[in-house]
């Protein structure tokens, strides 16, 4: 690890060649693809599901995440809550989850990866082809 190597004295990288610590909290608020509460700046007191997937740098002030919405599109927004646990229990919000997951699916897929069998047989498939 780099930054338990005598020549960083203790310090990472990024901080010996900037001069200071960068503020990682946006990311440690959040899990990939979480389900969050957002809402939208035209639309009060409306907030809608969408999945966390990633910090919006360079836009707004700070604490800005893109979430992917029922239509497959990616916003920005920095009006986004955890659904408390018992929201995720509730019948209703978990067929909103699955809705909206669906829909998700429906406009951008859902990519998998091959399993190691179904590579094995897409590579022999290739040498037989070849």
């Amino acid at each position: 690890m780099a930054s338990t190597h005598v020549s960083t004295c203790g310090v990472t990288p990024f901080e010996l060649v900037h001069g200071y610590t960068p503020d990682i909290s946006e990311f440690s608020s959040y899990e990939w693809h979480k389900v969050v509460w957002y809402q939208l700046p035209t639309e009060f007191q409306s907030q809608k599901l969408g999945r966390w997937v990633g910090v919006s740098e360079n836009i707004g002030s700070g604490h800005v995440y893109h979430i992917i919405t029922h239509t497959g599109t990616v916003i920005s927004t920095s009006s986004i809550t955890h659904l408390t646990d018992e929201e995720q229990r509730e019948d209703r919000i978990m067929q909103a989850i699955k809705e909206l997951d669906d829909s998700i699916e429906s406009k951008i897929g859902n990519y998998k990866m091959p399993s190691s069998q179904e590579m094995k047989s897409m590579m022999i498939y290739c040498t037989l082809t070849l």
